[in-house]
């Protein structure tokens, strides 16, 4: 019989043991600032924090929090063609659901090669019911109801594409 607490005793073995995973990739990885926050980062090494500047600053005036770094996560490896990069990620701070970035740091160069801001698109524009799509009515988008978007920043390249988006949406495994 599966009991309330028998379920929460596997639920936080669960946790536990994911989250002690996670640990184990992050510590056992050699991509410099793999497990560290972007802040602690860019004040140890100035050519990050420039490169930091330069692939956010094109979207500062929409998203001023991005200066300082928002709400970050530490960095995590990610590997895109053999090649290991820092992901660092991060947040507007008590707005995370709506507005987050994903940056890819080469540690070689310490540059910012690619990153992504995705967005709620809330403005006070006015919207349409929905919009049509000529092909086919029922894939109508219904504009009425915030919309997500997503600014690519630095290098758009299609082999960055499915990494900055599982960073933004992981799978379960």
């Amino acid at each position: 019989m599966f009991t309330k607490k028998r379920g929460s005793i596997l639920t936080a073995a669960l946790v536990l043991s994911t989250a002690s995973l996670a640990t184990h990739a992050v510590e056992s990885s050699t991509t410099p600032y793999v497990g560290n926050y972007i802040a602690d980062v860019a004040k140890e090494h100035k050519s990050v924090a420039d490169s930091y500047k330069i692939i956010t600053e094109p979207v500062h005036a929409r998203f001023d929090w991005l200066k300082d770094y928002g709400t970050a996560s530490p960095a995590t490896e990610v590997t895109i063609d053999g090649k290991k990069y820092a992901a660092f990620s991060g947040c507007e701070p008590h707005n995370c659901t709506n507005s987050s970035y994903v940056l890819l740091l080469d540690p070689e160069s310490n540059e910012f090669v690619t990153g992504a801001v995705l967005f709620q698109n809330d403005d006070d524009t006015p919207k349409k019911e929905a919009t049509p799509n000529p092909t086919d009515p029922k894939l109508a988008q219904d504009t009425s109801k915030p919309q997500t978007t997503v600014m690519w920043l630095g290098e758009y390249s299609y082999d960055y594409i499915p990494s900055v988006w599982r960073l933004f949406y992981p799978e379960d495994n």
